[in-house]
């Protein structure tokens, strides 16, 4: 994981590809040229929550209006404020420091759960195997790794609460929970540990009474502020979180149902889907139906089986959904305490399925498929609305493909490329690539009915590489033909294809107007 993570660097961007910017949400106003730091930006994207929370952490006492502008529901995402402020003491003060810091916190809060996890999931057999990786390795993990989200380090602070709690430090424990809770609101559903050991013990209700108001009233503090600081026009809760129990489960399902039964061609995202429910409702009717009351880990995730039940839609849409990272908590109850007797081994594995998944939930790395780099662009004025430089692959690409050491992107017949030049003048650029085919094959790339490059491309890809293409203002087309059909590959893959892009560079400047 650790060095599946850090090969995410960028020389001139650091892991800020971790931050999941898009160039689309940066319309109204970019926060990135106001702070003057430098961000990878996903094109055509509208970027993901990390790059809010990346946004508190160069300002985390919100002290700058602009924040209003540039993130989505201020309220909402302020709540959680642990993680921005570690990041911007780390990073100095600087913000690109402060950027990366905070890109690698999930990774850094990762390798402290997995040590954590040792104590009870030791690797001295296949049972323990299967509940340190379904932990550690699952969906919801990943997904939260590489779009620096707050689930995975929130629930680093409940398992240390458990942790502290079975070693009779129950301060620790309502300290780390207090962490949690500033990390992700959430958290403080955990504090259905602290239930006293002799309930009749006026005593014990006085202690157990502390240690709650000790993990909730950071969080309380804040929620004050917050309350004050944002009075009027915004929303403190997220939009359609909370349904009738089962309501949102039954309508996912059917969601699902109708996917399999159809003609979906994201079967890798639907069988992930597919898991992720199945192993959420095993582990939602485990903590639920197999009353452990005496357990801490029983009594610190329970709640989450709650809001499994009551949790809206927002959280299932999509492929995988968030439910897999928001319900992180019911994961590690549930492989704490299932027994480990053989006969319990078939619904454990079900209660971790998404962890065949985990790695497949990594974005492909920036730069293996496409690189951009215009310069001297200081002077030049855009010919539009405000735009990026953009790449598309339209119809009869399809959609981009990954192993463990490249990404590529087939096609299904002769395709071309559209570029973007947002600029007033034109750019004089130089393209590059590495094509591959389906089957020896001549090709060649146009730009109108010019010749760019053409060349035999073989069982072997072939690099290629062109200069002095000339990009006016606006859309330019670039495209790719072959001279033989698209065939079949493998049995298992029913598309056919015709060739393989597995990069394309654009690499050029600005040329002033006269030259």
């Amino acid at each position: 994981m650790v060095v599946s993570v850090l090969r995410y660097h960028q020389p001139e961007y650091g892991y800020t590809v971790l931050l999941d910017v898009g160039d689309r949400s940066l319309e109204s106003r970019d926060w990135t040229a106001e702070r003057d730091v430098r961000v990878f930006k996903t094109l055509q994207s509208h970027g993901y929550d990390g790059q809010y929370y990346a946004q508190r952490a160069l300002d985390p006492g919100l002290s700058d209006p602009a924040l209003q502008e540039t993130v989505d529901n201020l309220a909402y995402r302020a709540r959680r404020m642990l993680l921005p402020w570690v990041a911007h003491v780390l990073g100095l003060g600087n913000p690109g420091w402060i950027l990366n810091a905070f890109a690698l916190l999930n990774l850094g809060c990762w390798v402290v759960l997995s040590l954590v996890l040792l104590r009870w999931f030791p690797p001295v057999s296949l049972d323990r195997a299967i509940r340190w990786f379904g932990v550690l390795f699952s969906a919801g993990m990943c997904s939260s790794m590489t779009a620096s989200l707050v689930d995975g380090p929130s629930l680093l602070f409940l398992a240390l609460a458990v942790f502290w709690w079975e070693k009779g430090h129950r301060i620790r424990a309502s300290l780390a929970l207090a962490l949690g809770g500033l990390t992700k609101e959430t958290t403080i559903l955990g504090n259905a540990i602290h239930w006293p050991d002799n309930p009749r013990s006026l005593n014990d209700w006085m202690r157990t009474f502390g240690r709650v108001v000790l993990a909730v009233l950071p969080l309380g503090i804040w929620l004050i502020y917050l309350n004050l600081r944002f009075a009027e026009g915004s929303t403190f809760a997220g939009e359609r979180n909370f349904a009738w129990p089962l309501r949102a489960v039954f309508l996912r399902a059917s969601e699902l149902w109708s996917e399999l039964t159809g003609e979906s061609e994201s079967w890798r995202f639907l069988a992930l889907s597919w898991a992720t429910l199945i192993s959420i409702m095993v582990q939602t009717c485990f903590l639920l139906l197999r009353w452990q009351w005496k357990q801490p880990a029983w009594r610190l995730t329970v709640p989450f089986a709650g809001l499994a039940l009551v949790i809206g839609s927002a959280n299932w849409d999509g492929y995988p959904g968030s439910v897999g990272r928001s319900l992180l908590p019911l994961l590690l109850g549930f492989n704490l305490l299932v027994p480990s007797a053989r006969r319990w081994l078939p619904l454990l594995v079900l209660g971790n399925l998404t962890v065949f998944w985990g790695l497949s939930t990594f974005p492909p790395r920036p730069g293996s498929e496409q690189v951009v780099e215009i310069k001297n662009t200081a002077g030049a004025v855009y010919f539009g609305a405000e735009r990026s430089f953009e790449i598309d692959f339209p119809r009869p690409w399809f959609g981009l493909e990954s192993n463990a050491t490249r990404d590529w992107r087939w096609s299904s017949g002769d395709a071309e490329i559209m570029i973007l030049n947002p600029y007033a003048s034109d750019l004089r650029v130089a393209l590059a690539g590495r094509l591959g085919v389906s089957s020896d094959r001549q090709v060649r790339l146009l730009q109108d009915s010019a010749v760019l490059w053409e060349g035999e491309v073989g069982e072997d890809p072939v690099d290629w590489q062109v200069a002095g293409v000339i990009l006016p203002p606006g859309t330019s087309v670039l495209r790719i033909e072959s001279d033989e059909p698209p065939t079949q590959i493998h049995d298992w893959d029913e598309r056919m294809l015709s060739f393989c892009l597995f990069r394309f560079e654009v690499r050029g400047e600005t040329i002033a107007a006269g030259h």
